[in-house]
């Protein structure tokens, strides 16, 4: 199969975001390992499933340039609904991850933070259960498949990635109130970042399903790099930003 301008463009786009996203969450990754510090962990791991819903398009890419479009409609098809099944998964694991770190950010005991993880488990385990029944007896529900690059989200699907969205926004909410509520300059700034950067990401994320031209879809995949940098300062400050930020204030 060939690609059309606004199909190289997406895939483009999809794999730029997806690389830079991978890098960040990579930094996050390494400063565990510098400062043993568990949340870190977790809030990389999570950051990587910001990408999750924009990996399928940047693989497919991938695939179709290397292979020249030589392969048949139909194993695209096929590697397509793979990528969407798989990356969907690991997107639960990332939202599990943020809500692990959330728990640890506001001090949850070890009690509560188990019930609360162990909602959100059995919530996904529902979730995942229905969604591989419906991927073989009504893929509708799941999503329209219509090609590599043409596919729209089903309702099960919708549900899924709007919750994900809802317990984005509350985890940055929490993080800010907790910010607020001390008198240290450098979280009050980092909690800034984390919120623009978090309702940035929930706009980009959305625009493309109002306004779908090839101009929104190159605007929101810049939001979306802009939104993972402003997310990444939100947890991890630079020194020199650090400097340079507090002392205007």
């Amino acid at each position: 199969m060939d690609l059309n301008f606004f199909q190289t463009v997406q895939g483009i786009c999809a794999l730029i975001f997806v690389i830079f996203t991978f890098i960040l969450a990579l930094i996050i990754i390494i400063k565990y390992f510098e400062f043993k510090d568990f949340k870190l962990l977790l809030v990389g791991t999570a950051i990587i499933g910001l990408s999750m819903p924009y990996v399928p398009d940047s693989i497919m890419f991938f695939i179709i340039v290397s292979t020249q479009g030589n392969l048949s409609d139909a194993y695209y098809l096929e590697t397509l609904i793979i990528l969407v099944a798989v990356t969907t998964f690991i997107s639960s694991i990332s939202v599990f991850c943020w809500v692990y770190a959330i728990a640890e950010f506001i001090g949850l005991d070890k009690t509560k933070q188990k019930k609360v993880l162990l909602l959100y488990t059995v919530a996904m385990i529902v979730f995942f259960v229905l969604y591989f029944t419906f991927l073989i007896i009504d893929i509708r529900v799941v999503t329209y498949f219509h090609g590599p690059f043409d596919y729209q989200w089903g309702l099960l699907a919708i549900i899924y990635f709007i919750t994900v969205l809802f317990i984005l926004l509350i985890g940055a909410l929490i993080f800010v109130g907790i910010a607020i509520k001390t008198q240290n300059p450098e979280a009050k700034l980092k909690a800034k970042f984390l919120l623009i950067g978090s309702v940035s990401y929930i706009i980009a994320t959305i625009l493309p399903f109002f306004v779908y031209t090839i101009e929104m879809l190159i605007i929101s995949r810049i939001i979306l790099i802009i939104c993972s940098i402003l997310i990444y300062i939100g947890f991890i400050l630079p020194d020199s930003l650090k400097k340079r930020w507090l002392k205007q204030t």
